[in-house]
Order: structure tokens, then C-alpha cells, then sequence
């Protein structure tokens, strides 16, 4: 945990248990905003007409979602084991969550190199993914799961893993 954690994730959580509606937003938010994200994404490289577009993106997503969760995130929690903010700090989180290492965020991780491919194809529903995994990753901490460097620090895993996707398969594609 980093100084700045506490107060941020004291202000953030501060936010919840006062209204049943914003309670509902962030539980979904950070449940299953992941999977419209994911669907969002799918449905749109799904849609082109070119297969070999269409099988770039969905392997420029699909490694460097590999890399940055699979790979980079879980070294980091194998080195270096944080505890979620309901451990440390002995509170009720809104969503269930088993007591694993929260750092790096693994949901923020594994959705936001898919976020920056569909930008690389589509910039428009890649801001909107982007901003979906933001919100999911802050609605994390509003949870009580997650510490802001945690998610901080899985949308840097997620950028590494994509950057290093991207710079592997077109070499392997044959593109230049």
C-alpha cells in the first residue's frame, strides 16, 4: 500500500453504503462491466469484413490480455503479496471477493490492453472502453476490494501487456 491509498480509498468508500441506487451501479460496475466491455468489443471485430483484421485484432487483444493478467500481473502478486483494502482494513466490501493479493488489479489488467486495441481499431468505441475500464476499476475501490494503486497499477500492467502484444504480431503477420 502506498501513503496515498488510505485517504483516497477513505474518500472512495466514504461514497457507498448512503444510497441503495449508487450502491447497485457500483456493485454492477465493478461485477460485470468486465463482460460488457469484453461483449463490446467481440461484437465489433466480429463485424468486419476483412478476416485478417479481424483475427489481428482479436489476437492483439487476446495476448496482450495474456501477458498483462496471466503473465506480468500474477508475477507481481507471486513477489509481492498486498492486501485487499476489507483485509487491512477489517471492513465489509460490497461485492464478495476472496482475500488474494490486490495488487495489481487483475479485472483492470485483463480488460484494458482489449480497451486499447479496440482504440488501435476503432477509436471512438475504444474511448468508450477505456472509460469502462476506469469506472469499473474506481467503482473497485468504492467496493472496498481494491486500493487506487491497484487499479493504477493495472491499467500500467494492461498498457505494457498490449504494447508488447502489438509489437510481436505484426512481425508475425508479416506487417511492418
Amino acid at each position: 500500500m502506498f501513503a496515498f491509498d488510505k485517504p483516497v480509498f477513505d474518500w472512495l468508500y466514504g461514497l457507498a453504503n448512503h444510497f441503495w441506487f449508487f450502491d447497485f451501479l457500483v456493485v454492477f460496475s465493478a461485477n460485470w462491466l468486465i463482460y460488457i466491455a469484453l461483449a463490446a468489443f467481440l461484437v465489433a471485430v466480429l463485424r468486419v469484413k476483412n478476416l485478417k483484421t479481424e483475427v489481428y485484432y482479436l489476437c492483439l487483444a487476446s495476448l496482450g490480455a495474456i501477458l498483462s493478467r496471466g503473465i506480468i500481473a500474477e508475477t507481481i502478486r507471486y513477489a509481492n503479496y498486498n492486501p485487499r483494502p476489507f483485509e487491512e482494513l477489517g471492513i465489509k466490501p460490497l461485492i464478495n471477493q476472496y482475500a488474494t493479493a490486490s495488487f495489481p488489479s487483475g479485472h483492470v489488467s485483463f480488460i484494458f490492453p482489449i480497451a486499447l486495441a479496440a482504440f488501435s481499431y476503432n477509436k471512438k468505441l475504444g474511448a468508450w472502453l477505456i472509460a469502462a475500464t476506469v469506472v469499473m476499476g474506481i467503482s473497485r475501490v468504492i467496493a472496498g476490494v481494491h486500493w487506487i494503486s491497484d487499479i493504477a497499477a493495472g491499467l500500467l500492467v494492461g498498457a505494457i501487456g498490449f504494447l508488447i502484444a502489438r509489437a510481436v504480431l505484426p512481425k508475425l503477420a508479416g506487417r511492418k
